[in-house]
Formats: structure tokens, sequence, C-alpha cells
């Protein structure tokens, strides 16, 4: 079984909210390179479905590393 690291604090994160405005500045989680055809897919993903109330929350260490995401939709 994995150990889990738990040596940070909440308060050493930051909740993010991606959308088409900021996107380049933060990525998607699961694909950095923006020239990789998931990233497009899911920029592309993403420009279609916010209309629809499809959000996507980043979770950002204090040190700028990626921590998880959350893709959801509003109810």
């Amino acid at each position: 079984m994995k150990k889990v690291r738990r040596d940070r604090a909440v308060s050493d994160y930051k909740i993010v909210t991606v959308d088409s405005g900021n996107v380049d500045e933060f990525g998607f989680f699961c694909v950095r390179n923006k020239k990789h055809l998931g990233y497009t897919g899911k920029l592309s993903w993403l420009q279609k479905h916010s209309e629809n109330g499809v959000r996507i929350k980043l979770i950002v260490t204090g040190d700028g590393k990626r921590a998880g995401f959350l893709a959801y939709v509003r109810g």
C-alpha cells in the first residue's frame, strides 16, 4: 500500500478556476503540452461545454505544482 504524504497544510494550496481565458497560464492537469492532441481536444471540449455549466478547478501547491483537478457541471 502506498504511503500518503501529509506534510503540507491546506493553506499551502490554492484552487484556481480554469477557463478559456486563463487556460494558457494554468493548462490542464493531465495534459501540459499545448501541441498534444489531448490538450487541443480538451480545450475544444471546454470551450464547447463551458456555456452548459462545465467548470474545471485546479489545485495548485504554494510552489506552483499541480496537485489535482476537478471537472464538474453546476447543477
